[in-house]
């Protein structure tokens, strides 16, 4: 995700403000009436709305076509990832000398699990986690990697770097062909595994080369980053989530605040180092800092603490079917 900082506003506010906005890639929140990328404020979109997608012949895991421009299917020829690249950089050339955000939401590597010059015979393949390999997943990852150092050369080439915010991050933790120790667990879960991901941030006239920050974010905290970011301050007021603006510029501020997720029959709460988790009838309670794994379970001992986590917890959940 990048934002060329030269204006205000996000989406339809950005727009209405001159900014070009563009998503390439995975979409995947329906294909119903106003459910399409253009009815949330996107000018061009160039992917699909399914979970995943061939990468060679561009179908979907039930074999239907699933690639669009805008709301029409299309036939593109070429390796999924590359594709995307490509498209990414054509928007940013047509858009060089106007505002821009740029949603470039990758599939790798989700399945099917195929390296780029796979033989065209097997582009039906690799759907099967069990027949993959780990080669096969990191080949997926690498050629992602080169897109992104593509896109990257890109803005530096229209001199656009110094003023661009690019955010990489993932949605959620691997599984099958992953190695995420020593995290527990992954995909599907509120465990670490599934829910710690990356968040590397690239911002030149802001942040400070390889800085490094330990303190907790949330997802929500990237919305409220491109809108501070765009230089929207009413609305990020009114979101769940901070601008890290503010939490790299004093996290001591933020140490200290709940953090919350909920997910088919979990759900969890995180404080600083303290982390409660509920699972069915399971309560848990893990000590981060000492225990990132989450196999010592130590709600017994310090029962105080689970409680006070517990409540918080309890009245988020209630506040949401109050809305």
């Amino acid at each position: 995700m990048s934002i060329n900082s030269k204006n205000n506003n996000l989406l339809n506010g950005l727009k209405s403000n001159g900014y070009k906005t563009a998503l390439i890639g995975k979409w995947h929140l329906g294909q119903e009436k106003n459910f399409s990328p253009s009815d949330h404020g996107f000018d061009y979109f160039l992917g699909f709305n399914s979970w995943t997608l061939g990468y060679h012949n561009h179908l979907t895991s039930d074999g239907e076509p699933g690639l669009f421009r805008n709301k029409e299917l299309v036939n593109e020829s070429g390796y999924l990832t590359d594709i995307f690249t490509n498209e990414a950089m054509q928007f940013i050339d047509k858009n060089n000398s106007d505002p821009f955000f740029l949603y470039l939401s990758y599939n790798a590597g989700l399945p099917p699990y195929q390296t780029p010059n796979l033989a065209k015979s097997k582009w039906d393949t690799g759907w099967d986690a069990n027949d993959a390999s780990r080669s096969d997943y990191v080949s997926m990852i690498q050629q992602m990697d080169l897109g992104i150092g593509k896109v990257l050369n890109k803005l530096k080439t229209l001199n656009l770097d110094d003023n661009t915010l690019v955010i990489f991050t993932y949605d959620h933790g691997g599984r099958h062909l992953v190695d995420s120790g020593p995290l527990f667990h992954g995909f599907g879960t509120l465990w670490e595994g599934g829910i710690r991901v990356p968040l590397i941030i690239r911002w030149p006239n802001k942040f400070k080369k390889n800085d490094t920050f330990e303190i907790p974010t949330i997802a929500m905290d990237v919305t409220a980053t491109v809108l501070d970011a765009a230089q929207n301050k009413e609305i990020t007021t009114h979101l769940d989530g901070s601008s890290l603006l503010n939490i790299t510029a004093k996290p001591e501020n933020y140490s200290q605040r709940n953090l919350y997720f909920k997910g088919r029959k979990m759900k969890a709460i995180r404080k600083h180092n303290w982390k409660y988790i509920v699972d069915g009838y399971s309560q848990m309670l893990f000590n981060l800092e000492t225990d990132i794994s989450e196999r010592n379970n130590v709600f017994y001992n310090h029962l105080n603490k689970a409680n006070e986590l517990k409540k918080a917890l309890e009245n988020w959940d209630a506040s949401l079917t109050n809305q």
